[in-house]
C-alpha cells in the first residue's frame, strides 16, 4: 500500500471532520423523500380475475379438424392482448364516459387473466375494471359467436360437398364418405344446440375489489430509500468537500503539505486579550505552549549565536502579533536579548 492510498480509518476521519455536511445531506434526503411521498396523490388499484376455460370453448366442436382452428388454440396471451386492445378500449370508454386504461397479465401455463386499473379514487378504479371486464366479455363473446357462425357455414359447405361426392363414388368410397358426412352432421347439430346458449369459455372468477387503502405512495419505503440515497450523497458530499478543502486544519496536514520542514510547536487557540498571556498568566497552558516553542527554536538554532525569527501568516487576524509578543517574552525570561519589531507598517499593533 502506498502512502497516497487511504485506509478505512482515514475515510472515517474525513467523515468525522465533515460531520455537519454529512448530517445535513442525509437529513435532506429523508426530508425530501417524506415531503414528496406526503404530497403525492394516493393511488388505488382494483383487480378482477377471469378464467379462460379453453376446454369448454373447444369441447363444443369435438373434431381434430376443428381443434386446429384458431379459436380452439387461444392462449392467455391472446386474451391479454384483446383486453388491452383498442377494440375493448373503445367499448369500455363508451360505457364509462371517460378515457381510462387497464393492465392485464396472465401466468405462464395458466388460463387465468388478471385485469387491474389504477385511479385516485377507489370506486373509480373498481368501476374501470368492471367496465373493461364486461366489455371484454362482450367483445369476446361476439368473436366467439362469429367464429361459430363461420364454422357452421364451413360445415354446411363440407356436408354438401360430401353428399355430391357420395352420388358419384363407388360403393366402398360412398360408405366411407357417408360416415364422414354423418360425423360432420353431428358436429353441426352440436353447433346448433350451442347457438341457443350464452355460456362460453370465459368467466369472471373474482369480481373487481373495492380497495380499502392506496397502494401508492408507499411512505415508509420511500423514506427508507430516501435515507439510503441521502446517505450515499452525504458520504460523497463529505469526501468531495474534503478533497476541495485546501486549508491547513491540523498538524498532520501541515507536515504533509511542507515535507522536510519540521513542526516546532502547537499553540492552542485561546480568547484574545490586550494583555500578554505569558506575563499575566505565566502558569497557564498557553504560556507553557510558548515555552515549548522557545525550546524548539533554541534546539533548532543550537549552533547559532543569534537568529532572526519571522512570524507571518496567510491572512490578517491569525495570531501573528500574539505569537510574536509572547515568544519575545519567554525568550527574554530565558536570558536572551530580544528585539521585537512590528513589520506591519500599515496596521502596527506592537508599540
Amino acid at each position: 500500500m502506498t502512502e497516497e492510498e487511504l485506509t478505512l480509518g482515514d475515510y472515517a476521519a474525513i467523515l468525522r471532520r465533515q460531520f455537519v455536511v454529512v448530517v445535513v445531506v442525509f437529513v435532506a434526503g429523508i426530508s425530501l423523500a417524506a415531503a414528496w411521498s406526503m404530497s403525492s396523490t394516493p393511488m388505488y388499484r382494483s383487480t378482477a380475475r377471469v378464467l379462460l376455460d379453453q376446454a369448454e370453448a373447444s369441447g363444443r366442436f369435438d373434431s381434430e379438424w376443428l381443434l386446429n382452428s384458431e379459436f380452439a388454440d387461444r392462449l392467455a396471451a391472446n386474451e391479454v392482448a384483446l383486453i388491452e386492445s383498442q377494440l375493448v378500449d373503445d367499448v369500455a370508454e363508451s360505457r364509462l364516459g371517460f378515457e381510462a386504461e387497464v393492465s392485464a397479465s396472465g401466468g405462464v401455463g395458466s388460463d387465468v387473466v388478471s385485469v387491474s386499473a389504477e385511479a385516485d379514487d377507489p370506486e373509480r378504479a373498481q368501476r374501470i375494471v368492471q367496465a373493461y371486464v364486461d366489455s371484454y366479455l362482450t367483445v369476446s363473446l361476439q368473436q366467439y359467436t362469429n367464429e361459430r357462425d363461420q364454422v357452421s357455414e364451413l360445415l354446411v359447405e363440407r356436408i354438401a360437398m360430401i353428399e355430391n361426392q357420395v352420388a358419384t363414388a363407388s360403393p366402398d368410397d360412398a360408405e366411407r364418405l357417408q360416415e364422414l358426412r354423418d360425423d360432420l352432421a353431428t358436429q353441426f347439430d352440436q353447433l346448433m344446440i350451442s347457438a341457443g346458449s350464452t355460456a362460453w369459455g370465459a368467466q369472471v372468477i373474482d369480481q373487481p375489489d373495492l380497495p380499502e387503502a392506496p397502494f401508492a405512495p408507499q411512505i415508509p419505503r420511500n423514506i427508507v430509500l430516501g435515507g439510503v440515497l441521502g446517505l450515499i450523497l452525504a458520504v460523497a458530499a463529505g469526501l468531495l468537500r474534503e478533497n476541495l478543502d485546501q486549508s491547513v486544519s491540523s498538524r498532520d496536514v501541515l507536515e504533509a503539505t511542507t515535507p522536510g520542514v519540521p513542526s516546532l510547536a502547537r499553540i492552542p487557540s485561546f480568547k484574545w486579550t490586550p494583555e500578554v498571556v505569558t506575563l499575566s498568566r505565566p502558569s497557564s497552558p498557553e504560556s507553557e505552549a510558548f515555552r515549548r516553542l522557545r525550546a524548539a527554536l533554541e534546539f533548532a538554532a543550537i549552533d547559532q549565536q543569534g537568529a532572526v525569527v519571522l512570524v507571518t501568516s496567510a491572512s490578517t487576524q491569525e495570531g501573528k502579533t500574539t505569537v510574536a509578543a509572547n515568544l519575545a517574552v519567554v525568550l527574554a525570561q530565558a536570558g536572551r536579548s530580544v528585539a521585537l519589531v512590528d513589520a506591519d507598517l500599515r496596521h502596527p499593533h506592537l508599540h
